[in-house]
């Protein structure tokens, strides 16, 4: 089985950091435009109970978020022999400003 999704990209037009938080965090006020670029996401299942991240930015193999909480919903759920390829293909860095 393989799903593939699309995360778009926004364009923060305004952002206000305002009042810290308990938690050490701040609230944030902000606009921004969801742009028509994305990264793509694909998810194959594996016979193994292995978790594989391959990426075209080699450097988001060796720690990732998505590897994290795949994991994190394993431990969590009752589905725990469960094996994926991951496959991240990133937009090109936009510069920021």
């Amino acid at each position: 089985m393989k799903l593939q999704y699309k995360s778009y990209a926004k364009l923060n037009l305004f952002i206000r950091i305002l009042e810290k938080r308990l938690d050490g965090y701040h609230n944030l006020q902000s606009i921004f435009e969801k742009i028509n670029l994305f990264d793509v996401l694909t998810f194959e299942s594996r016979r193994d109970n292995k978790i594989l991240l391959k990426s075209n930015i080699k450097a988001l193999e060796e720690e990732n978020i998505i590897i994290d909480v795949i994991n994190l919903m394993k431990e969590k759920s009752k589905v725990k022999n469960i094996g994926l390829n991951i496959n991240l293909r990133k937009i090109s860095r936009l510069a920021r400003v």
